[in-house]
């Protein structure tokens, strides 16, 4: 366990998300599907901020922003027990593993 994250393998965490699919309740089913209706109503899911450079010479890297509504689904995830987070740079590596919140 890390900081409050419990890590499983990818195998694990399929367990662990499907048992938590099977708990959910009604008010749970509807909450996703409300969020799931608000980002397949819009245009875009989200868009890139694009890269610049500054006075110093510094960049700014690339970045995603989520829209409203997949913002929200996110949101909705994370607060029902979905939260996956997936190590990049553990990717890199050949080390990352699933992280599911507890």
């Amino acid at each position: 366990m890390t900081d409050g994250w419990v890590v499983y393998s990818l195998e694990e965490a399929e367990h662990v998300c499907a048992t938590r699919l099977h708990e959910l309740t009604e008010n749970d089913w509807a909450r996703l599907q409300s969020a799931l209706a608000q980002v397949e109503a819009a245009d875009s899911s989200g868009s890139w901020r694009g890269r610049r450079q500054h006075v110093d010479g510094t960049w700014v890297v690339p970045a995603s922003s989520l829209s409203t509504g997949a913002a929200g689904l996110m949101g909705a995830l994370d607060e029902l027990g979905f939260h996956i987070h997936y190590d990049w740079f553990g990717w890199e590596t050949g080390s990352s593993p699933s992280v599911v919140q507890r």
